[in-house]
């Protein structure tokens, strides 16, 4: 497909989709969180439930350029989120890439982040 194309930018199952619970969904829509948070919960979604997977191993550089922002403000980010229990560093080692998951219980998540009663 020519990327210069305007279908190209069509979004359309067939070309792939990613099997996400409506909860987590919901959650994130009314979750307080900015702009980069949920980009970052996105794109953990996607390089997690996207390839059937429960967790992956994800860099800051591929965080960053996946989230269009810097390594720096991803890091601060990803800190606000593992703080909140969002989301889950489970490897984590000095010039290693850590693996990362989605917190799927949701009250798991702060309650300053999230009232359960509205979703």
């Amino acid at each position: 497909m020519n990327k210069g194309n305007r279908e190209y930018f069509m979004a359309d199952c067939e070309d792939g989709y990613t099997k996400v619970p409506n909860l987590l969904l919901e959650a994130l829509a009314v979750a307080q969180l900015n702009a980069a948070q949920k980009s970052i919960c996105l794109y953990i979604i996607r390089r997690t439930y996207g390839w059937n997977r429960t967790e992956d191993a994800i860099s800051l550089s591929e965080f960053a350029d996946g989230c269009g922002t810097t390594r720096p403000y991803i890091c601060r980010q990803l800190n606000c989120l593992l703080k909140k229990n969002i989301i889950r560093r489970l490897f984590h080692e000095p010039g290693k890439t850590s693996v990362y998951s989605i917190v799927p219980s949701l009250q798991e998540w702060s309650p300053e982040c999230i009232d359960l009663n509205l979703i």
